[in-house]
């Protein structure tokens, strides 16, 4: 197993120009790590499989982010997403409720929101 608990808030933040961020297959718990927004240079993000929850942030303070899996964690609440360059999504076998509209994301080629 690799990393188990709560994100701290300062520990992501400080890597600016970090484009990948993949922490999938661990027990990070808790809400959704807020300090990730302050990766602004962000494109993809892996965060499947953990013990995540609580809402979703909104997503589109990443202009470039353009692959998203935050699926097998327990999110709940709307999805709200306006993101551009998004090309794949991945949300499924968590809480959320709402439809994800096509003219919100032009560019999405997968997503994958199956039933929750």
């Amino acid at each position: 197993m690799g990393f188990q608990g709560h994100i701290s808030l300062n520990t992501l933040s400080r890597l600016s120009a970090l484009k990948v961020l993949s922490l999938r297959s661990n027990a990070i718990s808790g809400s959704f790590p807020l300090n990730l927004v302050e990766l602004k240079n962000l494109t993809t993000l892996y965060l499947q499989f953990n013990e995540l929850s609580g809402s979703l942030p909104n997503l589109s303070v990443w202009n470039d982010l353009s692959i998203v899996d935050l699926s097998n964690n327990g999110f709940n609440g709307s999805i709200l997403l306006k993101l551009s360059y998004l090309t794949a999504l991945n949300l499924s076998n968590n809480s959320l409720s709402g439809d994800i509209l096509d003219t919100d994301i032009p560019g999405l080629h997968h997503y994958d929101k199956l039933i929750n």
